[in-house]
């Protein structure tokens, strides 16, 4: 299934990771583990991190023959990664026929990038005609979806007028926050924490790429934030994103230049509006912004969990010890 999934994506140029970059969670029907032998690295055969007793070491196929209750149709579960996060659900238990002509991906190889020997190349080509005789068909299939997506500089990417709705009430509570005495710095003079109004956080990569697209389909920045960027960028301005459009159209050009390379402009707008709503769902799980602790709450928390301080701390040497592990935690 991530290989499929993984298939998709590069043809679709929605990512440069690789499969092997890390682990992937799988949660299916209420349970969870790693799935750890299909992302070994192939060439070293290592893992990103030493296996634990909640993983499964043989990949999906020994995940879905372990479950309790037999696959079904209407089942649900979801992959999670640091490349992607997607759901999937059991369409059917029986293996059917699949016309091949429509089948748009072709499998994740792992092996795509290793020099072979010529013997090794023979022997393939000796299994090539071997399995040619054979009636197995592979799996998963991975039919074309028509996308939903135009390549016009429009919001028809926006599922209804509820999100839009959505957007910017969470897009005014962010501007409320940046505004108000939410966040805090510390004085120079006396060490102290005072309160002041939050920065901005840095752009990121996702948020570059998107305004990258948009540059090179040749976009105009007004249209781009009306139908676009102000619902993928909830918590920026419109003046602060207008600022660092210009500044990427002008010195900061070599930044984005390689984005879209090889597109059409159609092509870069609808990739444009998947990573946007990729950036809106990730701050629907935000959600409203709050107000950040106090520094030495922080630090305190930071201690009980490492087991330095507990109930039992009296006042002077809590303080002590806050003053000591200054820095560390922080």
């Amino acid at each position: 299934l991530v290989s499929a999934v993984f298939g998709i994506m590069w043809k679709e140029k929605l990512t440069q990771d690789d499969i092997y970059s890390h682990l992937w969670n799988v949660t299916f029907e209420g349970t969870t583990c790693s799935v750890l032998a299909c992302f070994a690295n192939p060439v070293e055969g290592t893992y990103d991190r030493s296996p634990t007793s909640g993983d499964i070491d043989e990949g999906e196929s020994r995940f879905f023959s372990s479950l309790a209750v037999p696959l079904a149709k209407g089942q649900k579960g979801s992959f999670s990664g640091s490349s992607a996060n997607f759901d999937f659900v059991v369409d059917d238990a029986a293996v059917g026929e699949v016309d091949e002509s429509d089948i748009v991906v072709t499998l994740y190889s792992p092996w795509g990038g290793v020099q072979k020997s010529e013997d090794d190349k023979d022997k393939e080509k000796k299994d090539d005609k071997n399995a040619s005789s054979l009636t197995m068909t592979n799996y998963p299939k991975c039919k074309k979806v028509a996308s939903q997506l135009s390549g016009s500089m429009d919001s028809d990417w926006i599922a209804s007028t509820e999100t839009k709705t959505k957007c910017l009430r969470l897009s005014n509570a962010w501007f409320e926050f940046f505004q108000g005495l939410n966040s805090w710095k510390r004085d120079r003079r006396t060490l102290g924490w005072l309160p002041t109004k939050p920065q901005s956080p840095p752009w990121n990569v996702d948020e570059i790429t998107i305004i990258g697209l948009l540059l090179n389909s040749d976009s105009k920045f007004k249209k781009s934030w009306t139908n676009i960027l102000q619902y993928a960028f909830l918590n920026r301005t419109e003046s602060a994103t207008s600022m660092k459009w210009y500044l990427l159209k002008g010195k900061e050009s070599y930044r984005i230049e390689h984005y879209g390379r090889g597109m059409t402009n159609e092509n870069r707008i609808k990739l444009a509006k998947r990573l946007a709503r990729k950036n809106m769902l990730g701050l629907f799980d935000i959600g409203t912004p709050k107000k950040d602790p106090h520094p030495n709450a922080r630090l305190e928390s930071q201690l009980r969990k490492h087991g330095i301080i507990d109930d039992g701390t009296d006042d002077f040497e809590r303080k002590r010890l806050c003053v000591q592990y200054r820095g560390i935690f922080d």
